[in-house]
């Protein structure tokens, strides 16, 4: 897909580790002493993270830990649904644990997009069940980190241009340890999550399309980073669409108007070769997204168009060209009939009294059907 390949041939820059750092937990969601919650929160704040979300509800941890939560409007916790629920009912966030209900806690649902022909490149905003909307728990951690809305539609595309393969990412154990330095954690979105087993094939998505692609929780980072770092990908709506469609087709009608189809087949490569850089540079530069595809879809049919016309108006003029001296050569060379001359018994009767030497002549016709 061309977004995937503008997304691989964009200039590499720091983008993700400026503003995310995951902590995964191991993959066998072996939670640690109800207290380790606390002291990882604790040293978090005291190493300057501006932020500290987790991906999940901590079951063990105490009633004051959730109580700090709520009083210091920087945490904020994800849900996932619940899987207890018969199958042929409405999906519905897990029940919160006994310690924390009553409290005001920052919450969202942790939810993926489907795919889009196998590739991961979309995040949502919200989810709807059973008439009810939920806030994802990337779109509520970016909104109490910047401290306001955020301005993007409810799918949107997660922004990867330029990123490296991994988001900064540490171990619990390196985490709950005095081993972190500040400039790790200072001024970022902690994103707490379980790590996956290596055995599970990762989501691909544009930069790494393979089988190793990323794990729930580093997508989530990505979506995250693409938020807060306000850098969302611009998608041009239906009637943009329409209005470069309709331009570049008529500019394609106008110039393949006045040249030959030689040079209009050279001029179709130059066009299509500025158009796909003009985009390119726009998605790199100013995360505009335009229809690519559509365009040089656009500009190949006006070219087809317009040389398969010329074709056949030439072919007619030739065919009329060829018909008019075909003509003229028959007259020529093949004697014209006597009677379909002009005036053939007009001849004839100065023939006769010329040869007789007639002084008057009489010719009679036959009446049609009387013998």
């Amino acid at each position: 897909m061309l977004y995937d390949l503008f997304v691989h041939t964009t200039p590499e820059r720091k983008l993700a580790s400026q503003k995310v750092l995951l902590i995964e937990a191991s993959p066998d969601k072996s939670p640690p002493e109800s207290n380790k919650w606390s002291v990882l929160n604790q040293r978090l704040q005291s190493l300057g993270a501006k932020q500290i979300v987790y991906t999940f509800l901590p079951e063990n941890a105490s009633r004051k830990f959730f109580e700090h939560a709520g009083s210091m409007q920087n945490i904020c916790f994800g849900r996932d649904w619940d899987v207890k629920k018969p199958v042929n009912t409405e999906l519905q966030p897990e029940p919160v644990p006994e310690q924390a209900r009553g409290l005001d806690l920052q919450m969202g649902i942790n939810s993926i997009p489907k795919p889009d022909y196998g590739i991961y490149r979309y995040h949502q905003k919200y989810v709807r069940t059973n008439g009810e909307k939920f806030p994802t728990l990337v779109y509520a951690a970016a909104r109490q980190f910047l401290d306001k809305p955020v301005s993007s539609k409810q799918r949107f595309l997660v922004n990867f241009n330029g990123i490296s393969r991994d988001l900064g990412k540490i171990s619990l154990q390196r985490a709950l340890s005095r081993q972190m330095i500040p400039e790790l954690v200072q001024g970022k979105s902690v994103l707490i999550g379980f790590a996956e087993d290596k055995s599970i094939s990762g989501m691909p998505t544009p930069i790494n399309p393979g089988s190793h692609g990323v794990s729930t929780l580093e997508f989530q980072g990505m979506a995250l980073d693409t938020l807060i770092s306000e850098k969302s990908i611009y998608n041009t709506g239906p009637w943009i669409n329409l209005a470069c469609l309709f331009v570049v087709s008529l500019i394609g009608v106008i110039v393949y108007q006045l040249l030959g189809t030689s040079l209009g087949l050279w001029i179709t490569g130059v066009t299509l070769a500025v158009y796909i850089t003009i985009c390119w540079l726009l998605f790199s530069l100013l995360f505009i997204w335009t229809p690519v595809f559509e365009i040089v879809v656009a500009q190949c049919l006006v070219f087809g168009v317009i040389s398969k016309r010329r074709q056949i108006v030439e072919m007619d003029t030739i065919q009329t060209v060829l018909n008019r001296l075909s003509n003229r050569i028959k007259s020529y060379i093949i004697p014209e009939d006597f009677i379909s001359t002009k005036r053939h018994w007009h001849n004839i009767v100065n023939l006769l009294a010329q040869t007789l030497n007639l002084d008057r002549s009489i010719f009679l016709e036959p009446v049609e059907h009387d013998h």
